[in-house]
């Protein structure tokens, strides 16, 4: 039986409380699962993201013992090398989902700052 829009739009708002409520549990953050190299001429290669900003950013990465810097679709480098290893993530899935709940953590925490702020002031 085919929905109507009203029961469409219901369904859909069901759905996006269900994801809405299933990122605000405030899960394990989730650890890089490549250590960054220690060993002169060795690398890896792997997944990283940035939790600051306005968009979800997660970039295919090269990391050595002396940086890290981002790689193209081709597996060239991209932009400025960072002058320090970076752990990675094996996967762009792991990497995602380790960014979301990043994100959460954050916004906890500056939930937790303002209510702490506000304890003391009253």
């Amino acid at each position: 039986m085919a929905m109507n829009k009203k029961e469409q739009a219901e369904l859909a708002a069901a759905k996006r409380e269900a994801r809405l409520r299933e990122l605000i549990v405030l899960q394990p953050r989730i650890l890089p699962d490549i250590p960054a190299p220690v060993d002169a001429g060795k690398q890896t290669c792997g997944w990283k993201f940035n939790p600051y900003g306005n968009t979800l950013n997660v970039v295919r990465c090269l990391s050595t013992s002396a940086m890290h810097c981002q790689l193209d679709n081709k597996g060239r480098r991209v932009g400025s090398e960072r002058r320090i290893s970076a752990a990675l993530y094996s996967t762009r899935e792991l990497a995602f989902e380790a960014v979301k709940r990043e994100i959460v953590w954050l916004a906890a925490e500056e939930i937790i700052n303002k209510v702490e702020q506000y304890e003391q002031t009253h």
